[in-house]
């Protein structure tokens, strides 16, 4: 037996208690990590989904960060969607536009939730994989806040759901889609569709999950968005390119509706034949086959899907528009001629048209009324334009008279002569009765019919002759 010559220790002295896995300060071997495992198993379902048993969608919300180990490694995602009927099936955009492979083994998310997050939002400014235009265009579906849209597939409708109110991504588009304004969820600067250029930036802010809006939109030149203003127009001219072909020049302009901007390039030779796409196609939107001495009224349509811009004629002022196609804008309005189908030589300055070569008068020696007014047919085309004319008032055996040429809306009132009201269009005064004429150039608004109105002072005849008119071309008269 040894005993010990150690003295006993205190009465109250505390035994050590072993203890296991505890780490002491400086322990190099604990890692702390940004990931909490989950704990679930996940299942493939294909290279953006897989699902886990249960009732998952709050720990996997739409916009949370995973951590996904599959039979090719590790892989960063963030959450598309997260449905649960039976299994919780979970879709992701894997980052740097990657893909899950099959078996996943473990899925891990991050410690950062949207609400209350600890993280800056300096630290989350990243670029997302891009998405593909289509109606609906999710913005919010990469994992981070500046994102690409590919394609041109369109209109777009709506943005998507966002995660969380207020989320904010920055859109840069790569092709050119028509984006639809709408009131409440997706409201665009102006209130007012646009067709996108490549190269445009677009800031969006979810108001709520639902309704975005548009705070801001750059052009690809670096120049705020350009909105027409309401029933601008500006290029679109038409150039006769051959006896039945016409060349239409680029412009731009608002929609018929005042909706969506029309941005359209130049197109050569639009034929007579069937509407086609494209230069060197067919032109005609109407089905009736071509007739001469007939009006025919052109326009730019506008392609739903893509914003790409085509023209084509109609017999009608509203056209018969293709398949694909629900925009549009007027203008201008060509002739056949009196004897064949081929088109009537016209020269336009803007919203200006000349006849090339002056036509046969629209009144041949008539005798002025002075009762009341009369409607006389003129050669422009039935919409509501500026008539340009030349008259000849003829005064025969009396002293004095007046032609008065009206606009068909203004009030029929009785003409007045040379120093009286309402002055006249031509006025003839002579001294003691005889033969005389006298003519001048005269402009006056048509109605929907090609007429103006014609009165006269005293009983005479005249002439009357359309060589243009200028055509607001869908703008208010």
């Amino acid at each position: 037996v040894t005993l010990s010559t150690e003295p006993d220790p205190p009465s109250n002295f505390i035994t050590p208690w072993p203890l296991d896995n505890i780490k002491g300060i400086g322990d190099t071997t604990t890692t702390v990590t940004e990931w909490l495992a989950s704990g679930l198993t996940p299942t493939y379902v294909s290279a953006t989904s897989f699902t886990i048993a249960g009732d998952q969608t709050l720990v996997f919300p739409k916009g949370r960060r995973l951590q996904i180990i599959d039979s090719v490694g590790t892989k960063y995602a963030m959450v598309v969607s997260s449905v649960f009927a039976a299994l919780t099936t979970i879709t992701v955009s894997v980052d740097a536009a990657g893909s899950l492979a099959n078996p996943i083994s473990s899925v891990a998310y991050g410690i950062i939730n949207a609400t209350n997050p600890s993280i800056s939002a300096d630290l989350a400014n990243r670029k997302a994989n891009a998405v593909a235009s289509a109606a609906t265009t999710d913005i919010w579906s990469g994992g981070a806040n500046t994102i690409h849209v590919t394609g041109s597939t369109g209109p777009i409708t709506s943005l998507g759901t966002a995660p969380y109110a207020g989320n904010q991504r920055i859109v840069i588009f790569d092709s050119t889609p028509t984006i639809t304004h709408n009131a409440t969820t997706l409201q665009i600067p102006g209130g007012q569709s646009v067709v996108v250029n490549a190269g445009d930036r677009w800031e969006v802010v979810a108001d709520t999950t639902a309704n975005m809006i548009v705070t801001s939109i750059t052009r690809a030149t670096g120049s705020p968005v350009s909105l027409l203003p309401f029933d601008y127009i500006s290029g679109f001219t038409l150039t006769a390119a051959s006896t039945t072909t016409y060349d239409i020049a680029s412009g731009q302009a608002m929609d018929s509706t005042n909706a969506v901007n029309i941005k359209g390039g130049a197109i050569t030779a639009k034929s007579q034949s069937a509407w086609a796409v494209g230069s060197a196609a067919g032109g005609k939107l109407s089905a009736a086959a071509m007739a001469n001495n007939t009006w025919y009224y052109w326009f730019a349509l506008l392609k739903d899907s893509d914003g790409t811009v085509d023209y084509g004629f109609d017999v009608a002022t509203t056209p018969t528009l293709p398949s694909g196609y629900t925009k549009y804008r007027y203008i201008g309005a060509r002739k056949t001629l009196l004897a064949a189908t081929t088109w009537e030589p016209m020269i336009q300055h803007g919203d200006t048209v000349m006849w090339s070569t002056p036509p046969a008068l629209d009144v041949s020696s008539a005798a002025l009324t002075t009762a009341n007014r009369t409607l006389v047919s003129v050669n422009s085309p039935a919409v509501k334009v500026e008539w340009i004319g030349q008259a000849v008032l003829e005064a025969v055996t009396i002293a004095s008279c007046s032609l008065l040429i009206t606009d068909p809306a203004v009030a029929d009132v009785a003409a007045g002569n040379f120093n009286t009201t309402p002055l006249g269009s031509i006025n003839i005064s002579n001294g003691t009765p005889n033969t005389i004429r006298t003519g001048a150039q005269v402009r006056c608004w048509t109605n929907t019919s090609s007429q103006v109105g014609t009165r006269g002072v005293t009983n005479a005849t005249y002439s009357m002759q359309t060589i243009g008119w200028i055509d607001p071309r869908g703008k208010p008269v």
